[in-house]
């Protein structure tokens, strides 16, 4: 898996639009003053906020969008000039205008930034589905799939690597209910570190080490159809690791990890 981090606006608050429903226009409020505006729809992205995802079903009815000033050319994204902003997205252009000492403000004003209307960072501009997404803190692990090239923030991203001739990809579900499962729970409560609240570290440089097994494709329909004891058991004896030693980790008391409360799809509805 590749694991990337999300975009970075470092002012949120400003970019995040709500989503285009309404004759291609999406609705943006100052921070400050709580004036509306109606903002292109095409100078927007589908982004998702991890952290305000709490199940599956939220992650695939998110309609929040970004404010998104840029555009690929050569397979590289670049800054769209100011004048064309303002000429071809005057509805966009006149809200970030509004919100410019905001957005001069980020990094307490002392960074120079390629424009004023920029993101904070160059990361995250892109992020094709099919991919996992996870939050960086989280009590349990969860893990969302996404099928659709929807960016993200406060969180990463897990994408899967390329099939080949000679290598089949896992399916995403398997890889989601691996990681979902009591052996990754127990794996981050001895590796990672933790923060108020039992809060656990799922960032990058903790979660690629953990390895995903060798699977044979009776392997992956176990894990998809099992019940959810026996499939916690299953997962556990892949990483040849005893039902006791999980136990002390995380409590005598069994707790399956449920993130989900609908079945997920092999593909986009």
């Amino acid at each position: 898996m590749d694991i990337r981090v999300g975009f970075a606006t470092l002012k949120d608050k400003v970019f995040f639009v709500s989503g285009g429903n309404n004759g291609g226009l999406c609705i943006a409020k100052h921070p400050d003053t709580g004036k509306e505006y109606t903002i292109e729809e095409a100078a927007t992205a589908p982004a998702v906020r991890i952290a305000d995802v709490r199940f599956q079903e939220d992650s695939d009815a998110a309609t929040r969008r970004i404010i998104f000033p840029y555009r690929r050319t050569g397979g590289k994204f670049g800054l769209i000039p100011e004048d064309e902003l303002a000429s071809s997205f005057p509805g966009a252009y006149s809200y970030l205008v509004d919100c410019r000492s905001l957005l001069e403000s980020r990094d307490k004003g002392k960074r120079t930034y390629e424009a004023w209307y920029a993101w904070g960072r160059t990361q995250g501009r892109d992020a094709p589905g099919p991919k996992l997404l996870t939050k960086t803190f989280s009590k349990t692990p969860q893990f969302f799939i996404d099928h659709t090239d929807r960016l993200f923030c406060n969180g990463y991203g897990l994408f899967p690597l390329r099939e080949t001739l000679f290598s089949a990809g896992t399916d995403l579900r398997v890889i989601k209910l691996i990681l979902e499962s009591r052996v990754m729970h127990y794996y981050a409560k001895l590796t990672a570190f933790q923060i108020d609240g039992d809060f656990q570290c799922y960032q990058k440089n903790f979660i690629e080490r953990f390895s995903i097994p060798a699977l044979s494709s009776d392997d992956e329909e176990s894990i998809l159809h099992l019940d959810d004891d026996t499939r916690e058991t299953f997962i556990a004896s892949l990483y040849a690791i005893s039902e006791a030693d999980i136990s002390e980790i995380l409590g005598a008391k069994r707790r399956l990890v449920r993130v989900s409360r609908m079945p997920l799809h092999v593909g986009a509805d």
